[in-house]
């Protein structure tokens, strides 16, 4: 896969893992973008009565202050918590009349000390395992008559999504407590996706481009990079790969992620990463089965781990430290682009455009992962307004734009005439955004745009039937292939294409690899685990979590195997074979009840 520019890199961890270059952005009108629908959004607007005072009539409304908890884990967005003052966030109070207050890291444990103290902000956009807890504890309130005052364009844009809710995501209370965000079909496969062996595209080239046909193959690349380049510019070691292993809020995703994805085609399942999953969703275990994302993964960073390439803080480090690590020029490789800090801007900046990463093709005969995509919404990303909000009409009023085809524009293309315009009815982005996204790297924390796409009600690829377009503005794709970096005219170059995403497309028509996007609906369909399941999936998370870095450590083939052996021998006395019977029989009646939804 390919990465590209400033805004397309960070453009990926919006999109759930999604496209990289799929980029775009938008509008912030009110409603779903007609005059009648934009009336239900408050507006800073003068009084009518014309007995109040002149100073009433032209004054500005203050926007109301409410607190948002984003999503946890890996859809994190790497700016500050607070209040934002970018032209995005300013259009948003500007549109809802609410300022909010980010909440942008908000992982597990936070979230969970957030409950138990019942400190919950006024708005919260959490995941599907928090739902029983959550109404059971009275933490969050029904939205049924607040969407019905507070809440037309969910209602006219989204009933199936209300139905849907009501049925599963209410505790069997038949109310609307959560609605599902980021909906709408996978975006369309114009470049690479964001899991993909990324690479120092410098260093390969003055290696002579070897073959990478296997992952073995590219750990000997990784090494003789390494053995190279030893150093960085301030003399400190640089690593061929440096995940974030010690940041066990991402649980088992370094391991699984890419050799999931990209080489099986399958992804790691929401009934707490026990099953390797098809496109299909067929399931198979991620534990007993000997070529599971689990331990090929484990495998190869054993061996990287032997050949003395695997960064050694990578059993300590959180995620930002690996990020740093990538923008000074510490690590040679990773599997997803939005890891790595910013290095490419970072080489950029220091005059050199012709160093950097860029995504290597996928291996023959392996997928290319696209990302997730759900018609009704992802079930990571729940919208719920809690119980002790100090103003819930307006929050639902901020819930009910964000959802609109308009509130989302907003988030992924910026603001009507200032970054975008009609075009003969044609939503365009401005040339100065557009090369401002190239050249800018504060592009995204200036305009706000792709900032905050993880609170997007439909993700990239749902069409406005306003506009008639997908809610990311086709304008964005069409620029960068346009408008390559150093980096990408010469990885096209190399492979004889016009753009980088070609190769891809290329390789897909040969059949020499294939796409694969993992519709999610059935995530959202499958049951809240009781009590004692959750209790058996929570301690195997747990002891995996703790052991499998001890299976990477391992000093041979033999030993790693036995260490494989010795996990699966005490998982399996974890009552590990009752929790796949129930999610085996869960994911089997979940795919039924899905078609109802295709």
């Amino acid at each position: 896969m390919k990465k590209k520019s400033i805004l397309e890199k960070k453009r990926t961890m919006s999109t759930i893992m999604g496209l990289v270059l799929v980029a775009s952005i938008s509008l912030g009108v009110a409603g779903c973008g007609n005059k009648n629908e934009a009336d239900n959004t408050p507006q800073a607007s003068s009084s009518s009565d014309s007995s109040a005072s002149p100073e009433a009539t032209t004054k500005v409304p203050t926007p109301v202050t409410l607190k948002i908890s984003g999503p946890t884990g890996s859809f994190a967005k790497d700016y500050p918590s607070g209040v934002q003052n970018d032209e995005v966030a300013i259009e948003i109070a500007k549109q809802t009349g609410v300022s909010l207050d980010f909440e942008t890291h908000p992982d597990d444990q936070k979230f969970n000390i957030m409950l138990a103290s019942g400190d919950l902000p006024d708005i919260i956009v959490t995941e599907k395992k928090y739902i029983k807890q959550l109404i059971e504890g009275n933490n969050i309130i029904p939205m049924d008559d607040l969407l019905l005052s507070n809440g037309k364009d969910i209602v006219a844009e989204s009933q199936n999504k209300l139905d849907f809710s009501k049925k599963y995501l209410s505790n069997e209370t038949n109310k609307v407590y959560f609605i599902q965000g980021f909906d709408g079909p996978p975006a369309k496969p114009d470049n690479y996706s964001s899991v993909a062996p990324v690479i120092r595209w410098d260093l390969y080239k003055e290696l002579g481009y070897p073959a990478v046909n296997t992952t073995d193959d590219l750990l000997n690349v990784l090494k003789q990079m390494q053995d190279k380049h030893p150093t960085n510019e301030e003399g400190k070691k640089v690593y061929g790969l440096s995940p974030w292993i010690g940041d066990q809020a991402w649980k088992l995703w370094n391991v699984v992620t890419y050799f999931g994805y990209n080489v099986k085609g399958t992804n790691e399942g929401s009934a707490n990463h026990l099953f390797d999953i098809d496109p299909q969703y067929n399931a198979k275990s991620l534990i007993t089965e000997n070529d599971s994302s689990l331990w090929t993964g484990l495998r190869f960073y054993n061996k990287a781990n032997r050949m003395g390439i695997l960064d050694p803080d990578s059993f300590t480090q959180k995620f930002d430290n690996a990020g740093e690590k990538g923008k000074s020029n510490r690590v040679l490789s990773s599997w997803v682009a939005w890891s790595l800090g910013g290095a490419n801007e970072n080489f950029v900046k220091a005059g050199h455009p012709e160093k950097g990463f860029e995504s290597l093709p996928p291996m023959k005969g392996t997928s290319q992962y696209l990302g997730h995509y759900n018609a009704l919404g992802q079930e990571t990303r729940l919208y719920a307004i809690s119980k002790n909000s100090k103003n819930p009409e307006k929050a639902m009023e901020v819930i009910n734009f964000l959802q609109s085809s308009a509130g989302s524009e907003l988030l992924w293309n910026g603001v009507k005439d200032v970054h975008w315009k009609l075009d003969n009815g044609k939503p365009v982005v401005l040339e100065s955004v557009l090369q401002a996204s190239k050249s800018d790297p504060d592009f995204e924390a200036k305009t706000g745009i792709l900032k905050y796409t993880n609170f997007a009600g439909h993700g990239n690829g749902y069409v406005d039937k306003t506009l008639n377009t997908t809610v990311s503005f086709p304008s964005w794709s069409e620029y960068t292939r346009n408008t390559m970096s150093v980096l990408d005219k010469d990885f096209s170059e190399h492979y004889g294409v016009s753009y980088p995403g070609e190769v891809v497309e290329k390789m897909v028509e040969k059949g020499d690899a294939k796409l694969s996007a993992f519709n999610t609906i059935i995530d959202s369909l499958l049951p809240t685990a009781p009590d004692d399941i959750k209790r058996i999936d929570d301690k195997i998370m747990e002891y995996l979590v703790n052991n499998y870095p001890k299976a990477i450590l391992e000093k041979s083939d033999e030993k790693f195997e036995a260490k494989k052996q010795e996990m699966i021998d005490d998982i399996m006395k974890m009552d590990y074979q009752k929790s796949f019977d129930f999610w085996s029989k869960a994911i089997v009646e979940a795919q039924t009840e899905a078609q109802k939804y295709n």
